[in-house]
C-alpha cells in the first residue's frame, strides 16, 4: 500500500489532533442520563426539573418593584428550604412595602412554622389592619387544626379528591405553642379591625378555647358578628343563661346565632338547658328562630334516642305553631 505524501500527513494529523481534545470536552460536559430514563427506553419524553434561582429571588425580594418583591416572596415560600425561610424573616423583621409584607405573612402562615412565632408576633401589633389580619391568621395556623375536610388523599387526575378521615381527626400543628399564641388571639378579640377580630374568634371557637368566653361575652355585648359562631362552638349552660339576660340589649339576631350554634352542637346540654335553648329561640322573632329550630329537628330525625327529647318535641311544636296559617 502506498503512504500518502509527508503534507497530507500533516493534515491529517492536525484534524486528528483537534478533533480529539473536542470529542473529549463533548464527553465530559454531556450530562450522564441513566438509559431506563431516557425517552426511547421508557417510551416517554424525559422532562427537565425546573431549578429554583433562591438566590436570585431573595436579591428580588428587596426590589423597588413591588410587583417583583411580592412574586419573590410567593416562589420562595413554595421552597420551604431554610435559607428562604429566614429571607422572608429579615425582610419582615427590616421592613418591606405592606404588599410584600402581606405575601410573606401569607406565606409564613401556609407553612406552619413554629419558628415564625415571633414575627407574627411583632405583625399583631402592626399599625396596618391587613398586616394584622395577616399575623393573626398565621398565629391561628400555629393551633388551630385543619377543617377535616382539607385532609384528602391523592387522588388519579380527573377523579375527584377522595375525603379521608381518621378516628383520631386532624391534629393541631404545634400544640405546645398555645400557652404563648391563645392569649395573643383573645387580645385580638378587642383589635379596632372587624376582620382581625373575625379571624382571632373563629381560631378560638375551632379550638373550642373556653378561656376565650368571657371575652366572646363582651364582644357579644359589643354587638359584634365576629361573636355568636364561636360562642355557638364553646358555650355551656352559662352562656345559654347569659343570652336570655341579653335581651333587648344586644341585637337579636345576634341572640338568635349564638343560640342556633348552642343547639346546633351534639354536646351541649344537659337535656333541660338545650330545652331551654328552644323555648328561648321560640320567642325571638323573625324566621331565622324557625330555620334553626327545623335544621336541628332535621338533624336529630335519625337519632332514636332524641326522638323522645323534650327539646325536640318542643322544637316541632313551636314550628308547628309558627308556620301554621
Amino acid at each position: 500500500m502506498m503512504r500518502p505524501p509527508a503534507s497530507m500527513r500533516t493534515v491529517l494529523l492536525c484534524g486528528v489532533t483537534w478533533l480529539l481534545p473536542s470529542l473529549g470536552w463533548a464527553e465530559e460536559t454531556a450530562p450522564a442520563v441513566p438509559r431506563a430514563q431516557t425517552g426511547e427506553a421508557a417510551g416517554q419524553p424525559v422532562l427537565a426539573v425546573p431549578v429554583v434561582d433562591e438566590a436570585a429571588l431573595i436579591a428580588k425580594l428587596r426590589s423597588t418593584t413591588e410587583s417583583d418583591a411580592v412574586a419573590a416572596a410567593r416562589k420562595l415560600a413554595e421552597t420551604k428550604t431554610a435559607s428562604a425561610q429566614a429571607a422572608l424573616f429579615d425582610a419582615l423583621a427590616i421592613g418591606v412595602s405592606p404588599k410584600v409584607a402581606a405575601a410573606a405573612l401569607t406565606a409564613l402562615a401556609a407553612q406552619k412554622s413554629p419558628d415564625a412565632l415571633p414575627i407574627l408576633q411583632l405583625y399583631t401589633r402592626h399599625r396596618n389592619p391587613e398586616l394584622r389580619k395577616r399575623a393573626t391568621q398565621g398565629l391561628a395556623a400555629l393551633i388551630v387544626a385543619p377543617d377535616e375536610s382539607e385532609v384528602a388523599a391523592k387522588s388519579p387526575v380527573g377523579k375527584k379528591p377522595v375525603k379521608v378521615t381518621t378516628k383520631s381527626g386532624p391534629t393541631v400543628p404545634h400544640e405546645e405553642l398555645a400557652p404563648k399564641v391563645v392569649p395573643q388571639l383573645i387580645f385580638a378579640l378587642s383589635d379596632a379591625s372587624a376582620e382581625v377580630r373575625q379571624v382571632a374568634a373563629e381560631a378560638l371557637g375551632k379550638r373550642r378555647e373556653k378561656s376565650a368566653e368571657p371575652a366572646l361575652i363582651k364582644l357579644l355585648l359589643r354587638k359584634d358578628s365576629a361573636a355568636p359562631e364561636a360562642l355557638g362552638l364553646i358555650g355551656g349552660p352559662d352562656t345559654a343563661r347569659a343570652l336570655g339576660e341579653m335581651i333587648g340589649t344586644v341585637p337579636n339576631y345576634l341572640i338568635t346565632a349564638t343560640m342556633g350554634a348552642l343547639l346546633r352542637r351534639p354536646d351541649f346540654g344537659p337535656e333541660p338547658m338545650r330545652t331551654e335553648v328552644v323555648k328561648l329561640l321560640g320567642k325571638m322573632p323573625g324566621d331565622q328562630p324557625v330555620d334553626f329550630l327545623t335544621d336541628y329537628v332535621k338533624a336529630t330525625e335519625t337519632d332514636k334516642e332524641t326522638k323522645a327529647r323534650p327539646s325536640r318535641a318542643e322544637a316541632q311544636k313551636i314550628i308547628e305553631q309558627r308556620t301554621a296559617k
